[in-house]
């Protein structure tokens, strides 16, 4: 529902080509009425932009009122490819740290290498994040699994295993067909044994069982 005529046609034609496309599981109303829109509802999601797009594009452009495109060459913490500027790190690396903007982009200045201590645990998160984006890019459950046993604090790989098998458990409620295809298999399967479990053995060293 939307009293927008054409903000309607544009959202609800989009989520009703995305139902469609997993076979119409279920059926998208549009409607211009809320009162017909929520009657016999058992919950109701909304989403609201004060301002309507007007107040949208004014986000938007705020940067640009405040030098951020602009070459004033002002420095900002901001999240980008630190490019060398931490040695000892893939360049290729994403971290948050104070960099000049301007019109040319970002750029972040050269700084001194990590203590130790810090080098690890941001390794260590880095790690997470990486195996994390693997596993929803690819549908990796090994790569999930292995996300969760690096993120920090270490040593719950039990935990770790009962929040990965409790997550997966969900799934046998109701396997979706847009599901990943390690999803819908573990969702067909009565139980998981231990012999299910993704081992940490293979390309990676045995560190599996006695850790």
């Amino acid at each position: 529902m939307d009293i927008d005529a054409a903000r309607l046609a544009i959202v609800g034609g989009l989520a009703q080509r995305m139902v469609a496309a997993q076979g119409n599981p279920s059926r998208v109303v549009l409607s211009h009425d809320q009162r017909a829109a929520i009657e016999g509802a058992a919950y109701v999601i909304a989403q609201l932009r004060a301002g309507g797009m007007a107040a949208s594009r004014a986000d938007e452009y705020l940067g640009q009122r405040h030098g951020l495109v602009n070459d004033t060459g002002e420095t900002h913490v901001v999240n980008a490819p630190h490019g060398g500027a931490v040695p000892g790190w893939p360049q290729d690396w994403v971290l948050e740290l104070p960099c000049r903007v301007d019109r040319d982009g970002i750029h972040p200045p050269p700084a001194e290498p990590l203590p130790a201590v810090c080098f690890g645990l941001l390794a260590q998160v880095e790690a997470y994040e990486l195996l994390a984006a693997e596993a929803a890019v690819t549908g990796s459950q090994r790569a999930a699994y292995q996300a969760l046993l690096a993120h920090p604090p270490p040593g719950l790989q039990a935990s770790i295993e009962a929040v990965n098998d409790g997550a997966l458990g969900l799934l046998q409620v109701r396997p979706q067909a847009g599901a990943w295809p390690w999803a819908r298999q573990r969702a067909r399967a009565s139980s998981c044994s231990k012999r299910c479990r993704p081992s940490l053995t293979n390309g990676y060293g045995a560190a599996h069982a006695r850790n």
